[in-house]
């Protein structure tokens, strides 16, 4: 790990936040670790700017105001330049392209750009993702019921049709859409969970089109995805109606 990158995100997040903190980081840095490993797709130069990039991205999340909004990652950016303005982080290479990703990575991003900058982007989007699916994912979706059911309440009039679309994202990822996620996100602990896992379960798929993807990396994913869907199916069970 980046000595000096590692330095700026321990002043900037805490471990108190399990789901967006420093254990966060972590956690994806371990995913970047397997992603490189072995992976002849991706040159020396954009591996290491992919790892100020996934060091770096959730610096913004240290801002009260913006931090928990998708303005995080331009709040990221502006920490970063400004570290970069003091002379720090001089060794990072590629320094347009990492701000791009960081910058767009709470947002939407085109698959059909091939330009390597948004393939940097895609990267960091699906290893920021692989924190949402997997043993970790099912820990944070655990972590955020507090604020939120695990299962749509019997007194919502909408459940079966939340229900419905649960299943049919479930068994079809590559029927989600942008507009999924404003009607799943802030719902219930499922809802959020399956459309996390259906989006990155896309970005999975082009990448290994693209031959983007190691063997290392292949095995762990299929691992996440397995444990992914063992919870759905043991939390719909449970919930059946």
């Amino acid at each position: 790990m980046n000595k000096e990158a590692k330095k700026i995100l321990y002043q900037y997040l805490g471990k108190e936040d399990p789901v967006h903190g420093i254990f966060h980081i972590e956690r994806v840095y371990k995913a970047y670790q397997i992603f490189i490993k072995d992976n002849s797709s991706i040159n020396q130069e954009t591996k290491k700017a992919l790892e100020y990039a996934v060091l770096l991205h959730d610096l913004g999340r240290s801002n009260p105001k913006k931090g928990r909004s998708n303005d995080h990652g331009v709040e990221s950016v502006k920490i970063i330049k400004e570290c970069v303005r003091k002379g720090l982080l001089r060794e990072m290479p590629k320094k347009e392209w990492v701000y791009y990703a960081i910058k767009n990575h709470p947002k939407k991003f085109d698959t059909s750009d091939k330009a390597e900058k948004n393939f940097l982007l895609i990267f960091l989007v699906m290893l920021d993702g692989t924190d949402a699916i997997g043993e970790a994912g099912i820990n944070r979706a655990v972590a955020w019921v507090e604020k939120g059911p695990l299962f749509p309440w019997e007194e919502d009039k909408s459940r079966k049709e939340k229900i419905k679309r649960v299943k049919v994202l479930f068994n079809n990822p590559d029927k989600r859409t942008n507009k999924d996620r404003k009607k799943m996100q802030g719902n219930s602990v499922l809802e959020e969970f399956v459309y996390d896992y259906t989006f990155i379960k896309q970005i999975y798929y082009f990448l290994k089109k693209e031959g983007k993807i190691s063997p290392a990396f292949d095995k762990e994913m299929k691992n996440r995805f397995k444990l992914s869907e063992q919870f759905v199916k043991d939390v719909l069970k449970t919930f059946s109606l």
